[in-house]
C-alpha cells in the first residue's frame, strides 16, 4: 500500500488504518452512527451530540465538556 499524497511512501508496517473524511459525499456502506460522528467532529457542540441519538457521542461529548472545564485543568497541570 502507498501513499497518494507522498508519492514513494510505504505503507506496508502490518497496520490497519482507516481514513475518515468528514466532507465525504457517498454514505453508501457507512453507518448512521458513524456518520454523525464526523458530523460532531465537524461541529463538536452539546446540540449536536445530542441530535445524534447516539449514547457514545452523547459520552464523548460529556468527555469533551469535562476536560474543558477551568477546575480540570488546574488539576491537570499539577
Amino acid at each position: 500500500m502507498s501513499c497518494d499524497e507522498i508519492p514513494g511512501l510505504k505503507l506496508q508496517d502490518g497496520a490497519t488504518r482507516i481514513f475518515l473524511n468528514t466532507h465525504g459525499t457517498d454514505a453508501e456502506g457507512v453507518s448512521e452512527e458513524l456518520i454523525q460522528l464526523l458530523r460532531y467532529f465537524e461541529q463538536t457542540t452539546e446540540e449536536n451530540a445530542a441530535g445524534s441519538h447516539s449514547q457514545k457521542i452523547e459520552n464523548l461529548q460529556k468527555r469533551v465538556e469535562e476536560i474543558k472545564k477551568p477546575a480540570n485543568k488546574k488539576s491537570r497541570l499539577n
